[in-house]
């Protein structure tokens, strides 16, 4: 699990749309270096966090072998300005909810971790 500079766990200061490739390359040279990777990597996450894979992507090499994207774009300029007209109210809570994960991005963290690791759990007592 990784978050960009700024947003979970992560130090640094959040630039969004600025770093999330080059956070996500960083992540995955990390991965490739480990002893237990396999040589196959998949990403997941919805809204920024699709995002986040698809600026990945493009900059990932042969390592990423699958995205699951969900409720996301590729660029944002479409909901930024749908129908050609300024979108205040899809900017304003954009904007709100990146806040509120760099406010609480210690406490995210920790719920995140939690939700993992009960996926663990679980999918190794079947």
């Amino acid at each position: 699990m990784q978050a960009v500079r700024g947003t979970g766990g992560s130090g640094g200061a959040l630039d969004p749309f600025g770093q999330e490739g080059a956070d996500g390359v960083d992540t995955v040279r990390w991965i490739e270096q480990q002893p237990w990777f396999d040589g196959r990597l998949g990403t997941f996450g919805a809204s920024y966090y699709g995002f986040t894979q698809w600026a990945l992507a493009r900059e990932a090499g042969p390592t990423l072998k699958a995205l699951c994207l969900q409720a996301t774009a590729s660029q944002f300029r479409d909901q930024t300005y749908a129908g050609e007209g300024y979108s205040l109210d899809a900017t304003l809570s954009w904007t709100q909810l990146m806040s509120a994960l760099i406010a609480r991005r210690g406490v995210l963290a920790m719920q995140l971790w939690a939700v993992a690791a009960a996926a663990r759990s679980f999918s190794s007592s079947r």
